[in-house]
């Protein structure tokens, strides 16, 4: 879990702590701290007093002036004024703006503020950030509203028009009206169990969607595995979203939310006002009705 270097205090922690600065003419440097610091996971007395038995170890940063807790090493942020806590750990570093902090560069326009002042998630394709009401973090604007929870107090999804779904796992908050909708939307698929129906896992092993949408014509998995070895070829959509069984293109009938299965038929086309059908330009205003709605004899 990604942490700002503004640690919560563990007060209990701080009580039981050796009471670092107490006894001056032990050898702590003058080592007068404010209770706060104390087991705050950074290193303030040359004798790691104030970080022992607060419940973790202490790891030493290589330029040998100060420390901090062993479990915020190769955690993403350089909490070491030389950034020795996150060498060799699989990724370089990016300096934020303020010219202090450093994080993870693949957490750079990431979605999530991890700089504090921000400016990993400045000019990013996004339409500005939003504060979570805990003033826990903040996030990618175009996430507010998007059905999934972002922010830990869900306060991203409130107001949207929706009930909050936890998932089975605790990791993930989606919106209500996704449960038993036949896709999967938590990554443990509880939204998708017990609704009544048996479940097709993806050939990616991950994604699920009902059984019976499996070979319907209509690919549901990313990977086009509920379509394959259905005895027919595959139609892509333009837009890219989903394929279609391919003699389903061209027979009037829209299938691909673009309708591209049907505007590249070689004629020109005319679209029934219900959205329902497609038919051929020259069909309208022939004298016979061909729209379900009868929009194509209408205005003739």
């Amino acid at each position: 879990m990604r942490h700002l270097r503004a640690h919560t205090l563990v007060i209990a922690f701080a009580l039981a702590a050796p009471a670092c600065g107490d006894d001056l003419e032990s050898g702590l440097d003058s080592c007068d701290l404010d209770y706060l610091k104390v087991c705050d996971g950074s290193v303030d007395c040359a004798d790691l007093s104030d970080e022992a038995s607060c419940g973790w170890e202490v790891f030493s940063c290589a330029n040998g002036i100060g420390g901090i807790r062993d479990d915020w090493r190769c955690d993403g942020y350089a909490n070491c004024a030389d950034r020795s806590d996150e060498v060799d750990c699989g990724w370089e570093l990016t300096a934020c703006a303020d010219g202090v902090d450093a994080i993870r560069a693949d957490w750079w326009c990431d979605g999530t503020a991890s700089c504090r002042d921000q400016s990993d998630e400045a000019d990013c394709d996004w339409p500005g950030l939003y504060a979570c009401a805990n003033g826990a973090k903040t996030i990618r604007g175009d996430w507010v509203c998007d059905g999934s929870a972002n922010c830990a107090d869900d306060s991203d999804e409130l107001g949207c028009g929706w009930t909050i779904f936890a998932c089975a796992d605790g990791l993930a908050r989606i919106r209500g009206d996704w449960v038993c909708d036949g896709f999967t939307s938590c990554d443990d698929n509880s939204d998708e169990t017990d609704c009544g129906y048996e479940v097709f896992v993806c050939g990616d092993g991950v994604a699920v969607i009902r059984a019976d949408w499996e070979c319907d014509g209509s690919t549901n998995c990313a990977d086009l595995s509920d379509e394959e070895g259905c005895g027919w070829d595959l139609f892509a959509c333009a837009d890219g979203v989903r394929s279609i069984r391919a003699d389903w293109a061209c027979d009037y009938f829209p299938n691909c939310a673009d309708r591209s299965d049907e505007t590249t038929c070689g004629y020109d086309v005319f679209v029934c006002t219900d959205g329902s059908y497609v038919i051929r330009e020259e069909w309208r205003c022939d004298g016979t009705t061909t729209c379900t709605d009868g929009s194509d004899e209408q205005g003739c």
